[in-house]
């Protein structure tokens, strides 16, 4: 079992400081619902997120990171 797994938002529950992720890797499987790590903004949906999970149905959001559609902002 991969503990670490790269995923996608695909629902926000900021109320709940949560959301649900879709790991592309595992047939676009959509997680239930998992918390986000306190501390780390509320990513947007399709953000792309690394996810830990403690059991196999257990996990956290650990945050969103940047990639080619999500690029850093440069600032010059």
């Amino acid at each position: 079992m991969n503990l670490a797994k790269v995923g996608e938002v695909v629902a926000i529950y900021p109320e709940r400081h949560s959301a649900r992720v879709r790991f592309s890797q595992l047939d676009d499987k959509v997680s239930a619902e998992l918390p986000i790590l306190a501390h780390v903004e509320i990513p947007k949906i399709n953000d792309p997120v690394l996810c830990l999970y403690t059991s196999k149905s257990e996990g956290f959001i650990l945050g969103t990171f940047y990639n080619e559609l999500r690029p850093p902002l440069i600032s010059e």
